[in-house]
Parts: structure tokens; sequence; C-alpha cells
């Protein structure tokens, strides 16, 4: 036996149905939506990464939405990213779910502190 194989744990299947369970079912005809946040200020970009999750688990669903999270690169030069994930289903109206996130998006800058926030979408089909 390897040294790796000494630490290894068998998984019993109570567990992993537990695990499976909790998994938000993503289908190949969905689609991704990556919400970026983007500030010079570490702490508005969490504060308004919070925030924004909060408003589309409201319009949403909490099924459809994770986050806040960071990304794998969470500072480009001088600007800190926050992310969410958004998931649309392939029935859903995309032209109507485009709407709801501007119109969210819309609502997080009348915040005077979140005036100068930079938000983008990246839309990546399953």
């Amino acid at each position: 036996m390897g040294a790796y194989e000494k630490n290894i744990v068998p998984i019993k299947i109570a567990h992993l149905a537990e695990y499976v369970s909790k998994v938000k079912r993503i289908s190949l005809d969905d689609a991704l939506v990556y919400i970026y946040i983007k500030h010079r200020q570490q702490r508005l970009t969490e504060i308004m990464t919070a925030q924004m999750t909060a408003q589309l688990i409201k319009v949403f669903g909490n099924e459809r939405v994770n986050g806040p999270m960071q990304p794998a690169v969470a500072r480009v030069h001088s600007l800190h990213i926050g992310m969410i994930m958004l998931k649309i289903e392939a029935t859903a109206s995309f032209a109507q779910a485009r709407k709801l996130l501007l119109q969210v998006e819309q609502l997080m800058h009348q915040d005077a502190r979140f005036k100068s926030l930079q938000v983008y979408y990246d839309v990546d089909p399953v």
C-alpha cells in the first residue's frame, strides 16, 4: 500500500447520497451567468457582492443563485473582484432574466457607496 492509499477513507453510500442531494442540478440546456463586481476597495466589493446576492436570491430564488464567491484571481491590477453565479434554465426567458439583472444592478448603483463599482456579466451556455 502506498502512502496515499493509507489516507483514503471509504465513502459511505448514505453520505454520498446526502452530498449529491445538496448539489444544485445543472442541465446541459441551462446557461450560467457569472456576475463580476470590481472596485479598488476590497471591503466595498465584498459588501456589494453580498447585497447583490441577497437581491438576486429575492428575484431568482435560492436554487438559481450561488454566491458571493471570490474568483480564482481575486485581484487584477488594483481592482478587487467579487463573483456571483446565476443559473438560467433553458425554459426561462433569457430576455426577462437580463431585464431583471439590469434592474438589480440599477438598484445597487442607487446607493452612493456603490456608484463607482464596475459590474459585468459573462454568459456561458453549459
